[in-house]
């Protein structure tokens, strides 16, 4: 499966209350309808997990193609700022299929 996400360098802050929205296509590139679906979350670094959350398809391209992830402020608050890996992984009982995959920066903002 290929995955459209919308994280770039640098788009996730300490301390912020911030959304991972991944849409899912399979390998021809349509919407994977993810319906009954159940999903798992995770960020780490230097192998250890840092975080962890469950998130539930919903509507990207109108067929529950689409994870969005809330990230509360208070998951990020304690981390350092650095390069994290994640992934989201389809995990029903007879599944264990990651479905996207990359690397993220997490930065300090300046203070208001």
């Amino acid at each position: 499966m290929a995955v459209e996400t919308n994280i770039a360098r640098g788009s996730f802050f300490v301390g912020a209350q911030q959304t991972h929205r991944v849409d899912v296509v399979d390998s021809a590139g349509s919407p994977q309808n993810m319906t009954g679906w159940s999903l798992a979350y995770a960020w780490r670094r230097e192998g250890k997990r840092v975080l962890a959350k469950t998130p539930t398809p919903g509507n990207g391209s109108g067929t529950n193609d689409r994870a969005d992830v809330s990230i509360d402020a208070s998951d990020t608050a304690g981390l350092a700022p650095g390069r994290y890996e994640w992934a989201l992984w389809r995990s029903d009982s007879t599944n264990d299929v990651v479905l996207a995959w990359g690397t993220l920066e997490l930065t300090r903002a300046a203070a208001q």
